[in-house]
């Protein structure tokens, strides 16, 4: 093959068709080919089109091959289309990310959307490799992605190898890995970091609350003194991260969360791992003091039921102040997962960051569970727990309607 055509139509690319910093560099592109030429795959997909869409077709009718292209993004997938068939390459499948094939690879290119969205993906993009097929991804000087396909690829049983002699003028450079032929089985230890917001002060009333956490062995997630939503934010990023954990338990600094929270709302998900969210029953800390714990009528009115039932109960919106969520949460539903909405304000309505993040779960399919046996009191100018709670009831008989429900618009 004719390598500097490929460069001269590379030069083309970052000149006529996408801008040098969101295509792959040339050194990437020879990374690649190194790649493709030691490998032989038969099968391959590039996750993420673009001008790799071209090269892996243009080698594939050179040795014989099949190629699959994917992107997040469909107008930009019938762009790389366009530009392949324009090359004479044109064929093999096209599809969105989100309707990929099910199917596996003996090569995968992953250089998909962002870095935000491409942490979230890691884990899908090894399961669309075959065994003893091979993973390469571009962008691997970020530290923290790289980091967390290092331990991906252990936890696959595999070693990431880097290609830093190949680093293109924005400093971007590849990695690879093997998958063995034999698959190792999938990780089923529930490992949790716990992450504690601290946009207020640290009460001590509480202390003791969150040392019985640390005694207990718990790795914690480092958090500066920042907004709640920001906060949350990066507990779910730093999760994501971290492969070594599988659920992100978040704690708020201004609950008494009795000593064996942790393992109350963990053997949920160790009976059944597609809970991936799981929390408390816990109650607002001013009037009308109702539980975080809401159920949307007909019209999507959010209401909370005074006498819950004990168990776990399935519910629409979930308090954040002690919830177990699962990885695979974060990885279904999009950043930011925590987020203030003011799109009522001038209704002076202002939802929270849990109530965007359970929107988000409904939106995306995510369940949201409810431990009702499980509470840690609300910190106030008094602790605020069921019978405070029903104490304002029989006070306030009118907040809650004939059928026995309390529409939280109402008050």
């Amino acid at each position: 093959m004719d390598f500097e055509a490929v460069r001269a139509d590379h030069g083309q690319y970052v000149t006529n068709v996408s801008l040098p910093q969101y295509a792959v560099g040339w050194e990437v592109v020879e990374s690649i080919w190194r790649e493709l030429e030691r490998v032989r795959p038969a099968t391959l997909c590039d996750c993420g089109s673009g001008f790799t869409s071209y090269l892996l077709r243009l080698w594939a009718k050179e040795n014989g091959g099949q190629v699959t292209s994917l992107d997040t993004d469909p107008d930009w997938l019938a762009k790389s289309k366009a530009y392949a068939e324009e090359k004479g390459v044109g064929g093999g499948a096209w599809a969105t990310w989100d309707e990929r094939p099910q199917a596996q690879f003996d090569f995968v290119f992953y250089d998909l959307a962002g870095i935000a969205t491409r942490e979230r993906q890691a884990r899908a993009s090894i399961a669309m490799v075959k065994p003893g097929g091979w993973w390469m991804g571009d962008d691997l000087q970020w530290a923290g992605y790289q980091e967390e396909m290092r331990t991906l690829a252990t936890q696959n049983g595999a070693e990431l190898a880097l290609q830093e002699d190949k680093t293109d003028k924005f400093g971007r450079f590849t990695g690879t890995f093997q998958l063995p032929v034999e698959p190792r089985p999938p990780q089923t230890e529930v490992a949790v970091i716990i992450g504690m917001p601290l946009e207020r002060a640290l009460p001590s009333e509480t202390e003791y609350s969150r040392i019985s956490f640390a005694q207990q062995g718990f790795a914690f997630c480092y958090l500066p003194y920042t907004r709640t939503d920001l906060a949350r934010n990066t507990m779910a990023r730093h999760l994501l991260e971290h492969p070594e954990f599988t659920h992100l338990l978040m704690l708020d600094v201004d609950h008494n969360h009795p000593p064996d929270t942790a393992a109350r709302l963990i053997r949920h998900v160790q009976k059944d791992r597609g809970k991936w969210v799981v929390g408390g029953l816990n109650y607002r800390r001013g009037p009308p003091y109702e539980p975080n714990v809401y159920f949307l009528d007909k019209n999507k009115r959010p209401f909370a039921i005074p006498n819950m039932p004990r168990g776990l109960v399935r519910v629409h919106l979930l308090g954040t102040c002690a919830m177990l969520v699962a990885r695979e949460a974060f990885e279904r539903i999009p950043c930011p997962w925590f987020k203030y909405n003011y799109d009522r304000a001038e209704e002076y309505s202002f939802p929270s960051e849990d109530t965007w993040f359970g929107v988000q779960c409904l939106e995306h399919g995510v369940a949201q569970w409810c431990d009702t046996t499980c509470t840690s009191p609300h910190m106030s100018v008094e602790w605020v727990d069921k019978e405070r709670f029903e104490r304002y009831v029989n006070e306030h008989p009118e907040k809650v309607d004939e059928s026995g429900v309390m529409y939280i618009d109402k008050q």
